[in-house]
């Protein structure tokens, strides 16, 4: 006698066959019934079961016992769950704190090894090639940076913590390639500054511990972004070094662009000029 024997939940019987025989002897024979068929219709409490948590994708079928996979249809599903990714931050940042009492990239130890890493690879314990490091992303990938691909974005979406270009409006699109423009200039923006407010010519504080100070130093576009989307203007234009630069919190927050046409038509000629 099969000591692992299968109730039968049509005949309301216990059967001679195990999970092994079951559909092959019974449910074939006597019901017409896949394995699949039978756990769905008489086994199975929850409809969803079968479906990946993540993509929504029909799971793969095992057996009456087991049922469906669980949860996830692949790793990618996996880790691509934001419940999942939280569940695993969460798991890990309670591993290191409790070992080490900080994040693992914290502790002096991880530091050693990079250093020493670093040293026998390259002989400078702190080095750092960052032209290498945008080649090779250009090469990969056409932008000097991972952040700016589309690759990128597609990842953070999914991830829940940027909302996709599908679903913004037209301006925040304008207004998110006008911001990838000034980031640019950024830099070279405040290497150049002389501390001066543009518009007052006040002396800024530049210090970030004064960053909520209305004198704290900001970057400002002249001819403003909502001005350049009414306007139909190049982003990359408005985003331009041309187009930038510094000014208070106060005033930034305050500025009226009263003379917005005439700004633009400076702006435009210097930006033809070059």
């Amino acid at each position: 006698m099969c000591k692992d024997r299968i109730y039968c939940e049509i005949c309301q019987e216990l059967t001679k066959y195990d999970n092994q025989h079951f559909t092959k002897y019974h449910l074939k024979v006597k019901h017409a019934l896949s394995s699949k068929e039978y756990y769905d219709t008489y086994v199975s409490n929850n409809s969803n079961d079968k479906y990946c948590k993540t993509c929504g994708k029909e799971l793969r079928f095992k057996n009456i016992i087991v049922g469906y996979g669980k949860g996830y249809c692949s790793n990618t599903c996996i880790l691509t769950n934001r419940n999942v990714i939280d569940a695993i931050h969460k798991t890990q940042t309670e591993q290191q704190f409790s070992k080490y009492g900080m994040y693992y990239v914290q502790t002096e130890e991880y530091i050693t090894k990079t250093e020493n890493a670093k040293l026998k690879k390259y002989g400078d314990s702190k080095y750092c090639n960052p032209n290498k490091i945008k080649e090779t992303f250009i090469n990969k990938y056409g932008v000097d940076n991972f952040s700016k691909t589309k690759k990128f974005r597609e990842i953070m979406e999914k991830k829940g913590l940027f909302i996709s270009l599908d679903d913004k409006s037209e301006f925040e699109i304008y207004r998110l390639n006008v911001n990838t423009e000034t980031r640019k200039w950024k830099k070279i923006l405040f290497e150049n500054w002389d501390g001066f407010d543009y518009y007052t010519k006040d002396i800024l504080l530049n210090d970030p511990k004064d960053f909520n100070n209305p004198m704290y130093r900001t970057i400002d576009h002249k001819i403003s972004i909502y001005y350049g989307f009414n306007h139909n203007i190049d982003p990359l234009i408005i985003g331009y070094i041309d187009n930038l630069c510094i000014t208070s919190r106060s005033n930034n927050s305050i500025k009226k662009h009263r003379i917005e046409e005439e700004m633009w038509e400076q702006v435009i000629d210097q930006h033809l000029e070059k």
